[in-house]
C-alpha cells in the first residue's frame, strides 16, 4: 500500500489545529518537526531556499517523522506575485516538487488559518491525502472546554449553559483567554473565581474571528475539506 504523505488542518485560530500535529507526534511515536515558514525568508541572496533545504534535511534525517508546516497561509501567501523577486514562488516551487517526489517516511501536516490565502496547487488533489476543516467549537463542545478551564469551580449545569451560550463564536483559545481574565479580575477584586465574572468578561470580549469569516470558510470547506468532528 501507498505510505501516507501528508494532510492539511484549515480552520480559524485556536480550534486544535497545533495540538492534532503535537497528538499525531505522540500516537505515533515520532519527532515532531515545526516549520515555521515565515522564520525561512531572508533578506540575503538566497539564504530563503537554503533555509528550506536545511529544514527538509533535517526532516529526512530524523524519519520517521512528521513535519509540521505551521501557518501555511502566511508563509506561501502571495506565491505568484513580484514583490519579493520571485523568493516566495521560488521556495513554494521547492517545497511542492520535494513534496511530490520524496521518498523518505516523512508525514507532512500543513496548518493554516484560510484556505483563501493558499495557492491552489497546494489545495490540489494528490498533493496530500487529505484537507481538514476543524471548524469552531459547538454548543456542548463549548461546555467541555469550559469544564476543561474551570475545573473545581461550583457551577450549575444551567449556568454552564448560560455560559457556552454566551461564548458562541468563540474558538477554544477565546474560552481560554476569557477564563484568564476572569482569574485576573477575581484577584483584583478579592474574590474567588465564580460564574458571574467568568459571564461579565465573556460579554466583554470580541471572538478572535468575525461571523462573516467563518461563514466563508464554512461554506469552502462543504466542497472541499473533511469536517475534523
Amino acid at each position: 500500500t501507498d505510505r501516507p504523505e501528508g494532510v492539511i488542518l484549515i480552520g480559524p485560530a485556536g480550534c486544535g489545529k497545533s495540538l492534532i500535529a503535537k497528538g499525531l507526534a505522540r500516537e505515533w511515536s515520532v519527532p515532531l518537526i515545526k516549520l515555521d515558514t515565515g522564520k525561512l525568508f531572508s533578506p540575503l541572496m538566497g539564504s530563503s531556499e537554503e533555509n528550506l533545504r536545511k529544514a527538509i534535511i533535517t526532516a529526512e534525517a530524523a524519519c520517521p517523522a512528521i513535519l509540521w508546516i505551521d501557518n501555511a497561509d502566511r508563509g506561501f501567501y502571495g506565491v505568484n506575485r513580484s514583490t519579493d523577486s520571485g523568493v516566495t514562488a521560488r521556495l513554494f516551487g521547492s517545497f511542492i516538487n520535494w513534496l511530490q517526489e520524496k521518498s523518505s517516511p516523512v508525514f507532512v501536516v500543513a496548518t493554516a488559518k484560510s484556505p483563501f490565502n493558499l495557492p491552489p496547487e497546494f489545495l490540489r488533489k494528490g498533493r496530500f491525502d487529505e484537507i481538514f476543516f476543524l471548524d469552531l467549537p459547538d454548543t456542548e463542545e463549548r461546555k467541555k472546554i469550559f469544564k476543561i478551564y474551570i475545573p473545581g469551580i461550583s457551577i450549575s449545569g444551567e449556568e454552564l449553559e448560560t455560559l457556552a451560550c454566551n461564548s458562541k463564536n468563540f474558538s477554544g483559545y477565546d474560552i481560554k483567554k476569557a477564563v484568564i481574565s476572569s482569574l485576573y479580575d477575581s484577584y483584583e477584586q478579592g474574590e474567588t473565581l465564580n460564574y458571574k465574572i467568568i459571564l461579565r468578561n465573556l460579554q466583554n470580549m470580541i471572538p478572535g474571528i468575525s461571523p462573516e469569516e467563518t461563514l466563508k470558510i464554512r461554506e469552502w470547506a462543504k466542497n472541499n475539506a473533511r469536517k475534523a468532528s
